[in-house]
């Protein structure tokens, strides 16, 4: 799962939001990265799964703990590493199937650890 932060502005606001779910980029030109192309439509089915989504807003995680979301209805885990990069996975642990986001972040090998371990 590939996690994308954006900075947002308004008249009055300023967050930066943590989004999921999107399509890899693409270069052109020399390398400059681009998005993307916009999801398509299988057939006359648009493809969800294919589309960027906000999860939540940075300024609401702790980076500090890991955090559960629930995104087009699949329970997933946030958490950030030790250079700041966010990560998202399915919160169960794949020993257990206990919640990771119930855990905490092993700063000193940059992994979620389950509450169990």
């Amino acid at each position: 799962m590939q996690l994308h932060k954006t900075n947002v502005a308004g008249p009055s606001t300023r967050a930066s939001i943590v989004t999921a779910e999107a399509p890899p980029a693409t270069t052109v030109n020399g390398g400059t990265p681009q998005p993307a192309a916009a999801p398509q439509a299988t057939g006359s089915k648009f493809v969800w799964s294919k589309a960027w989504y906000p999860a939540v807003a940075e300024e609401h995680l702790d980076p500090t703990k890991p955090h559960q979301v629930t995104l087009m209805g699949r329970q997933l885990v946030l958490w950030r590493d030790s250079k700041g990069e966010w990560h998202a996975q399915n919160d169960a642990c794949p020993h257990r199937l206990a919640a990771l986001s119930d855990g905490f972040i092993d700063a000193d090998n940059d992994q979620i650890v389950c509450s169990y371990q």
